[in-house]
């Protein structure tokens, strides 16, 4: 399978492709479809929006995003926003450049992404002047998605690293799925300082606030 990367905020012919595909399939999706609405996706608020299109078919096989929340410092940078695996990818599941096909849906999207879009992801967050890239995940309680995300991400880039505390992610303070985890890998020396601009909880704060018993391991 060859896959071409289009980043649609600056093609407006697979740009107007996707509306139409995510009209007919994303927003009808069984698992969290209000994610994808124009409300909750407008591309023209990401940084970059890239589809994985099979060359093959001219499918969009997958779909994923560089966004700054706008409760972020504009120096910061959140990669793999937004990330979809079209269905019949997911269900056939995908081979990844090391040859391992990945069946498990967070897994298989996160490797897709990586193998076809991740110097995509490096080279438009330096274009758009972004000092430091991250990666987040909520705790759900169900596995440690942060951790997973964190083996995984390694294996592309040893310079990732993993932040101890919840990071808020939207504007709503009160909102336990606002506050997340978060990977950072700097791309300028010294950028971890803007993260410290960003609203944080420890892991008792949080715990706290919203009556949980997670913890950072």
């Amino acid at each position: 399978m060859k896959i071409r990367v289009i980043n649609i905020n600056n093609n407006i012919e697979w740009r107007e492709k996707f509306e139409e595909y995510r009209n007919n399939i994303m927003i009808n999706t069984k698992i969290r479809s209000e994610n994808y609405t124009m409300k909750r996706f407008n591309i023209d608020e990401q940084v970059a929006t890239f589809l994985m299109v099979d060359v093959d078919v001219n499918q969009i096989a997958a779909v994923c995003s560089l966004y700054t929340p706008p409760v972020w410092p504009r120096e910061v940078v959140r990669a793999f926003n937004r990330s979809y695996i079209d269905p019949n990818y997911r269900a056939k599941g995908m081979a990844s450049s090391d040859g391992e096909t990945h069946t498990r849906g967070n897994n298989k999207l996160g490797r897709f992404c990586q193998t076809y879009c991740y110097d995509h992801i490096i080279e438009n967050s330096i274009l758009n002047d972004k000092k430091i890239i991250t990666a987040t995940r909520e705790n759900s309680g169900k596995s440690n998605a942060i951790n997973l995300m964190f083996s995984m991400i390694l294996s592309t880039d040893k310079e990732w690293k993993l932040a101890d505390n919840y990071f808020l992610t939207c504007v709503n303070e009160n909102c336990s799925e606002c506050w997340q985890r978060l990977l950072y890998r700097e791309l300028e020396l010294g950028s971890k300082k803007y993260l410290e601009q960003i609203p944080q909880l420890t892991v008792d704060e949080y715990n706290n606030k919203f009556n949980t018993k997670f913890n950072n391991q």
